[in-house]
């Protein structure tokens, strides 16, 4: 099974255009969000703000635009940019390694294993059962998305083969699975019930952390993680051609499908962890830029973290801002707009694949 056809190669913009386009729109997205909410700051304080901060005085912003942008606005830019980076690769990653074009962490239910995972560790380090309160929570949030992963994964194998309809079918049962049983764990703990709406408002995809801490160490953690995914690239190139092809040309099939998928749920848990469950995104954004920039992974993992970083940045800067001063999860935006292309997805897959 192959992700479908590609348009003529000579038909596509470069890759370094494509990549130069897509760095200076996340910059762009960045930069407006950072400037657009309840308060809206003038770019001209923007910049000054940002300048004073590495020790260059500009001019003299309103005191209370540098506290809304460094304490709350730009952490949360970072936050939103480094989700979708993390899933439009998990998506990329997914895809590749079962080489299944409606592979995604939402999909295939480890978005949903994820998030049982962090809501596990967040009761663990409340209660301080274990030391480590800032490691556990990420943890098991990996360890939630590895283990949906390989129940749907098994699942749905038969002989050898994995059709698509049982991977849809295994990853909508275990996300509807893990989903009632963090609801349970939210209901039936005092300090998670009380915090219901806060929770709740997480599990939709609640971009709204203000930690710089959590931020730039969850960044720095995904950087890894794609520098680590670009490595195996050509590996899941050779993937795409069939597990006996990518034998003949010196790949560990094994070996390689089992590091991609531990990459792929290690960005799924770090995204989960700091932004809650935004839907989608490694379907949408992985798939358009298959289109644009052909399967090559070595350019489709990068340009599907850029361009899914700009996508979140987006859609959280709408979420905020379309009913302000009231916010709505992020997730249930790019829901809406993941909903329709994976409908269209799947109408084109009827004609092209085995269901």
């Amino acid at each position: 099974m192959t992700a479908g056809q590609h348009p003529n190669p000579s038909t596509r913009p470069s890759h370094f255009v494509v990549l130069l386009i897509a760095t200076f729109a996340l910059f762009a997205s960045a930069l407006l969000a950072s400037m657009v909410g309840s308060v809206d700051i003038p770019l001209s304080d923007s910049i000054a703000i940002v300048l004073a901060n590495v020790g260059i005085q500009t001019g003299n912003p309103i005191q209370s635009h540098a506290h809304i942008l460094v304490d709350i606005r730009i952490p949360r830019v970072v936050a939103a940019a480094t989700t979708g980076m993390c899933l439009a690769c998990a998506g990329v990653l997914y895809q590749g390694v079962l080489r299944n074009p409606l592979a995604d962490p939402f999909v295939i239910g480890a978005s949903g294993g994820a998030a049982l995972g962090a809501l596990l560790g967040m009761l663990i380090a409340a209660n301080r059962i274990l030391p480590a309160e800032f490691a556990i929570t990420p943890t098991l949030s990996l360890i939630g998305a590895l283990l949906s992963v390989w129940l749907a994964y098994s699942l749905s194998r038969s002989r050898g083969f994995t059709r698509i309809s049982s991977l849809l079918l295994a990853g909508f049962a275990i996300g509807s699975f893990t989903g009632s049983l963090s609801a349970l764990l939210i209901f039936i703990n005092n300090s998670m019930r009380l915090r219901l709406v806060q929770t709740y408002t997480w599990l939709l995809g609640g971009v709204s952390t203000n930690d710089w801490i959590t931020t730039i160490s969850t960044f720095s953690l995904a950087i890894i993680t794609i520098i680590c995914s670009l490595l195996i690239a050509i590996h899941l190139n050779a993937l795409s051609l069939g597990n006996n092809s990518a034998r003949r040309l010196g790949v560990d099939v094994e070996k390689v499908r089992l590091v991609a998928i531990l990459l792929a749920s290690m960005l799924t848990g770090l995204a989960v962890w700091l932004s809650g469950i935004v839907a989608l995104v490694g379907l949408v954004i992985p798939h358009s830029m298959r289109m644009l920039v052909g399967p090559d992974h070595r350019i489709l993992i990068p340009t599907s973290a850029l361009v899914g970083s700009t996508f979140v940045v987006i859609t959280d800067m709408v979420a905020r801002s379309a009913f302000s001063p009231a916010e709505i999860p992020v997730g249930i935006i790019t829901s809406l707009i993941g909903i329709p292309v994976f409908v269209l997805l799947i109408r084109k897959n009827l004609h092209q694949y085995d269901f």
